[in-house]
Parts: C-alpha cells; sequence; structure tokens
C-alpha cells in the first residue's frame, strides 16, 4: 500500500497545470513515464488520456493499473446521480475507444500492450459496480437509467421538433420507455411536465410538437399516457365519436365501375409480406379524415371473382387450373380485383363504421417486413412513410389482447399484418352472423358451419371466419364464395337454405385436410 499512499503528492495548484496543458496539447502523455505520471496527475479524465495514449513502447504493467484502481477507489467517495452518471458514461467511452484500439494490435508485437488494456477494461467494469453502489444501484440498473434518460431527452428536447423522428425512437426503445428515472417519474409524467413549461415559457414551436407528438403515441398503453391530464394540458379538447359520415362520404364519392359493378379504389395501398412470398393476398391503404378519424382499408384479392370454382369451390378438391392464381396476386402497379374492408375508427381505436365492397385496386408499393424496419427508422419516400407511421399509430389505439404492448422492431410489421387481418376475419364473420350463412373457426381450429366461439383477441367480437389467406387455401376461397354470393349478391331465401345444407359436409372435409394448427399472417 506504500506506492498507493505516496501517490500524488503534487500541489493541487500543480496539478490543474499539468491537466491543463495535458488537454490544450502542451504535454504528450505518451512522452511521461509512469512514475512522473503518478507523481503530477490524479483526475480520472487524465487517467482516461494515459490509457488511450499508450503505446507498444509505452504501457502500464498489470500492478501499476491496479495501483491506479486503487486509488480511485480510495479516494471515492458518496457522489450524487448526476456525478455518478457523469463518471460511468466516462467510463464507458473510455472501455468502448480501448477496445477498439485492442482490435487494431498486431500479434506478438503488442503482447504487452493488449495485455494492459484487457486488465484496464477488466478493471474498469470492477471499479463501475462500486461505483454504481454508493447510490444504491446495480450498474445494470444505472445503465437503465442512464439509457432511459437519454431517450427520455432526446424525444422530449428534439434538435428539429419532427414527431416522426420521435416516434421512430419511441417505437424501437418502447420495452425501455416503460421504466422510469432516479426519481421514479415515467415517461408520461415527465412528457406532461415538459408540456406545461414549454407553455408557462410561451414556447410556440416546441408546444405544437408535443400537440403533434402526443396524437400520433397517446394509444401506446407501454408508455401508460395520462390522456386527460395531458390533452388538457395541451388544450385538446378529449372526443368520443359516437357516429361519423365519413367513411359514408368516402363511399359516395369513390368512382364506380358499371361494367364490373366495383368500386375502384385509387387510395395510396402498400402490400407488406414475407421476402419468400411470390403470391400477394393482402394490402393496406389508410386516411386520415376531417374529423380526426381514421378510414382504414383491408384489401383482400378476390380469387373467386375470376371465376375459379364457380361451380366445384365446395367440393374441396385441388384447383382445377381453371386460371393461375398468380393472375390474382396484388402485384406493386397492376389493377386487380379485391374485396375490400374499409373501417372507420376514433384515434382511440374505436371502430365507428365500416363498410365491405367488391372493388378494383393497384398496389402503389410491394414491401417486405424487413422495409418496414427500414421505413420506421429511415424517412425517405414521404407517402410509404405517411401511411407506414398512420398504420403504426392505429396498430397500438386497436385494442387486442393478444398483442404484445411492445413489439421489437423488427417484428412490428408481422405483427401489424397479422392484427389487420384478424380483424377483417372478425368483421366479415360478424357479418356471416348477421345473415345465418358462414363458416366459423371455433378455438381448437375447427371450421363449422355453425357460429362457434373464437378468441381473436377482439374483446367486442366473438366469432371469427378465416377469409385473408384466398391463394394459399380452400377456407378463405369458400369464405369469398359466401361473401360473394351472399352478401354481395344478396342470395335467395331458398338457395340460402340448400346452401346451409351443404356446409357441413365442406367443414368436415376442410378438418381432415387443415391438419396444420391455424395463424393468421
Amino acid at each position: 500500500m506504500s506506492n498507493v499512499s505516496n501517490l500524488f503528492k503534487t500541489s493541487v495548484p500543480r496539478k490543474r497545470k499539468i491537466f491543463s496543458e495535458i488537454k490544450s496539447g502542451d504535454t504528450q502523455l505518451s512522452d511521461l513515464t509512469y512514475k512522473k505520471f503518478k507523481k503530477e496527475n490524479f483526475e480520472l479524465a487524465v487517467f482516461k488520456s494515459y490509457f488511450l495514449n499508450m503505446d507498444r513502447f509505452n504501457y502500464l504493467t498489470n500492478s501499476q493499473i491496479s495501483n491506479m484502481f486503487k486509488y480511485l477507489t480510495l479516494n471515492l467517495k458518496y457522489y450524487k446521480y448526476s456525478t455518478v452518471k457523469s463518471i460511468i458514461e466516462d467510463l464507458d467511452d473510455t472501455r468502448d475507444k480501448l477496445a477498439k484500439k485492442l482490435e487494431t494490435l498486431t500479434d506478438g508485437l503488442d503482447v504487452g500492450l493488449s495485455n494492459s488494456i484487457n486488465k484496464i477494461i477488466s478493471s474498469i467494469d470492477e471499479y463501475e459496480d462500486l461505483v454504481a453502489s454508493k447510490i444504491g444501484y446495480s450498474n445494470e440498473e444505472l445503465h437503465k437509467l442512464f439509457a432511459f434518460d437519454n431517450v427520455v431527452e432526446k424525444i422530449l428536447k428534439p434538435k428539429n421538433y419532427n414527431e416522426l423522428d420521435s416516434m421512430r425512437l419511441i417505437y424501437e426503445n418502447l420495452k425501455l420507455l416503460e421504466f422510469h428515472n432516479i426519481k421514479g417519474k415515467k415517461f408520461s409524467d415527465l412528457l406532461y411536465t415538459a408540456i406545461k413549461y414549454s407553455k408557462t415559457s410561451h414556447n410556440e414551436e416546441r408546444f405544437n410538437y408535443y400537440k403533434r407528438l402526443v396524437n400520433s403515441i397517446r394509444n401506446i398503453k407501454a408508455l401508460e399516457i395520462n390522456r386527460f391530464d395531458i390533452l388538457e394540458a395541451l388544450d385538446i379538447e378529449p372526443k368520443v365519436l359516437v357516429k361519423s359520415t365519413c367513411l359514408d362520404e368516402k363511399m359516395a364519392n369513390m368512382k364506380y365501375d358499371t361494367r364490373n359493378c366495383r368500386y375502384v379504389v385509387d387510395d395510396f395501398l402498400v402490400s407488406i409480406d414475407n421476402d419468400d412470398t411470390k403470391r400477394i393476398d393482402d394490402a393496406l391503404s389508410i386516411e386520415k379524415t376531417p374529423l380526426d378519424t381514421y378510414i382504414l382499408g383491408i384489401h383482400i384479392t378476390d380469387v373467386y371473382s375470376l371465376g375459379i370454382f364457380a361451380n366445384e369451390i365446395l367440393k374441396c378438391e385441388r384447383d382445377k387450373g381453371h386460371v393461375s392464381k398468380l393472375k390474382a396476386s396484388l402485384k406493386e402497379m397492376q389493377k386487380k380485383n379485391a374485396i375490400s374492408l374499409f373501417v372507420e375508427m376514433s384515434q382511440d381505436g374505436m371502430i365507428i363504421n365500416h363498410k365491405l365492397v367488391p372493388t378494383i385496386v393497384k398496389v402503389k408499393k410491394n414491401l417486405l417486413y424487413d422495409d418496414v424496419c427500414e421505413i420506421i427508422t429511415k424517412c425517405e419516400d414521404a407517402q410509404v412513410t405517411q401511411t407506414v407511421t398512420n398504420l403504426l399509430r392505429l396498430f397500438y389505439a386497436l385494442d387486442n389482447e393478444k398483442f404484445q404492448s411492445y413489439p421489437s422492431i423488427s417484428n412490428i410489421a408481422r405483427m401489424l399484418v397479422n392484427k389487420y387481418m384478424l380483424l377483417y376475419g372478425c368483421i366479415v364473420s360478424d357479418m356471416f352472423c348477421k345473415i345465418d350463412v358462414g363458416i366459423f373457426l371455433s378455438d381448437n381450429n375447427y371450421y363449422s358451419p355453425e357460429i362457434t366461439y373464437y378468441d381473436a383477441g377482439f374483446k367486442e367480437f366473438k366469432t371469427y371466419s378465416k377469409l385473408t389467406k384466398p391463394l394459399y387455401d380452400k377456407p378463405s376461397l369458400i369464405g369469398q364464395y359466401l361473401i360473394n354470393e351472399c352478401i354481395f349478391q344478396n342470395m335467395s331465401e331458398e338457395n340460402k337454405k340448400e346452401l346451409k345444407l351443404r356446409l357441413p359436409e365442406v367443414c368436415n372435409s376442410l378438418n381432415k385436410k387443415e391438419k396444420k394448427q391455424f395463424t393468421e399472417d
């Protein structure tokens, strides 16, 4: 311990002078011997500079490194959180830079320097644990607090007041944002405080940024937004929409092709699929209305309308090759027949109105799951970005207990499509219930002509029909037959009775063929 007790006997003014010279570059650390260094320097920042300037001709032994960290330990006092944060972030930066330096060293010539760097990195880890314990936290907990602080700072005090950038940051850190700061304040609390401060300080630009941001994130359950207080602070009256005419107006103004008896959809449609998908069944569209509701469009390619199985569809036999299914695939920039479900919803995810109609659609962009991740993290094509962003907003607003509150950024595209396809099956199944004809899926994945309970996760829907994979499976094709004949064509009661007599046999055949467990993707 004699070496430790004799360290740093230089006077404080002299130490400050040397530290100032080192920072300004007047003194080269690589020119200092360890003996001179330990007599004249003591700050952590100087240790860091010395570590980073070591080379193969001037490096520390294990005992010298141990003495340095022993000195730091003996002089470690009780610190405030802000001080501890500064120390540990400085140590993290040192470790990262040393690790990068280690990667550049040549084997053989730099063995001593490599050993020295490895010893320093190990000592930093031990010292961080000790510093964290001084304020009653583990090193892991402190790093989580730091990460929370840093992300919240970027969201609440952005450089450019761009809510889309902040939303991407939020989507990437939803799990982290369930945490809190050192004072136990959650993200919602800090957001409320920031809004109030921007209001009292008359920072109009920041206040309007918060208003746009809150409109985008207020339904994300993981954030636990205190909706009433925050909306009040933003001078926004919470709206409870019971009725809206926006979807009715949309349908009234939509072009109708009398020759094909189909609505022509001019909305911006995107499909989102696996990278190995060759046949595209579905596409999505979304628009925000003047009344601040959303109209979601779920568009499923209408294979039945192309003449496939007009007579044989209920026989549950293999495709007869009447037409290539690729012809029905929703390829980019090609007009295709579809069965479109338009659902008008409030910003809180409440379903206000819906319409199921035969359509002609043109998908503007075929996206892959990875593309969605790119769109969330990088803003390039404005129209695609806005579409995906609005789809994500509604995804979080639409209540469903089977979906994670904070899906990972890599999995969110798959879950988004899954949720909307389930919604399509639930709403159309509800329509089957009202006309008393349909094929329903039960919780044990069996098909039945009788109404059966199925828990798709939506509280307002108790039944489900598989309808969104007509290019791949028979149940969806049969569902399209029922939609076209019983809903769009308004089948007579006599024909409906005859059809119902055939459906039990159809379901028995489906249950034998469908051996795989049902998932909607």
